[in-house]
């Protein structure tokens, strides 16, 4: 069956961040796995999981030193509560978009539909923005609707 980017997003690329959000958390900045878990919304045994590296594995992007800047900066933020957890959403929802937009999740999204494997798939790194979906057939995207 064939998996949009958004679904792609919340069932891998989202836990990947948290999860080294999380680790971030643990090792870096010495925070408790209680701790962790009541900044990032999850529960103990998740945090644990997500420390050992048990969680959130589907993609690797432990290696991507652009995206680990942006892992950084949520930790960074979280630990001096200088990030709430709407900001920490909006943070996250910007990454997951910024790792689509790069291709980093490509081979995995044709590892789980074969059918995209080969075809030139660009989708993730070529969608237009949501109100060209809603209103395609106006000139000005931002035409309010009579």
């Amino acid at each position: 069956m064939q998996e949009t980017p958004q679904e792609l997003a919340a069932r891998a690329i989202l836990p990947a961040l948290r999860g080294l959000v999380a680790r971030e958390l643990v090792r870096d900045h010495k925070l408790t796995h209680q701790k962790v878990a009541d900044l990032l919304g999850l529960s103990r045994p998740a945090v644990t999981l997500y420390a050992r590296g048990q969680r959130g594995r589907a993609i690797e992007l432990r290696r991507r030193a652009d995206v680990l800047m942006m892992v950084q900066d949520m930790a960074g933020g979280l630990a001096r509560g200088d990030l709430d957890a709407r900001g920490l959403m909006g943070k996250l929802d910007a990454a997951a978009t910024y790792v689509l937009r790069k291709g980093y999740a490509c081979e995995l999204h044709g590892q789980i539909d074969p059918e995209l494997r080969g075809s030139g798939c660009d989708l993730c790194m070529t969608a237009t923005l949501p109100c060209n979906y809603f209103h395609p057939w106006r000139s000005d995207p931002h035409e309010v609707a009579r």
